[in-house]
Formats: C-alpha cells, sequence, structure tokens
C-alpha cells in the first residue's frame, strides 16, 4: 500500500510532506538564504494533487463552479474571523 489514511481520512504521508514545507517556509523566515521558495512550491505540488484526485474521483459528475463554490465557502469563514 503505497499511501495509509488515518481515522480522519488524511494521507499520512501528505501531512509529513505539509509538516516539512512548513518547516522550510518558517527556516526561511530567519535565514533567507535557506531555499527560499522550496516550502511554497512544495505546497503548489500538494494543491495540485489534491485538485487532480477530486477532479478524478467525480468523474463525469465533476463541475468547475461547484469546485470554486466549495473553496469560496472555505475561505469566507476565515475571512471574517481573522482580524485584519
Amino acid at each position: 500500500m503505497l499511501t495509509q489514511k488515518n481515522n480522519i481520512g488524511r494521507i499520512n504521508e501528505i501531512d509529513g510532506l505539509r509538516g516539512v514545507a512548513i518547516l522550510i517556509i518558517v527556516i526561511s523566515h530567519f535565514d533567507t538564504s535557506f531555499l527560499q521558495s522550496g516550502g511554497v512550491s512544495i505546497f503548489f505540488v500538494i494543491t495540485g494533487f489534491f485538485i487532480t484526485k477530486i477532479i478524478s474521483e467525480k468523474g463525469i459528475d465533476f463541475s468547475i463552479q461547484d469546485f470554486y463554490i466549495s473553496r469560496l465557502n472555505s475561505l469566507y469563514l476565515n475571512y471574517y474571523l481573522v482580524p485584519f
């Protein structure tokens, strides 16, 4: 088995990759010569993986409009809860 899901349906390997990306970004804030955009690039790869996974699981029922509406709904609450 290539990937293992934990009890809430997350992929453990992807969570580990997220952790590495977070560390790279945090370290690069303190030392600008350290892998400047490496962490951000990893997040783009993870995002592309999940978008491709969603499209392939939905198959012919995939709707780009529904996809963007669900993304905006997930951001909407955070936008109003985080003060500027």
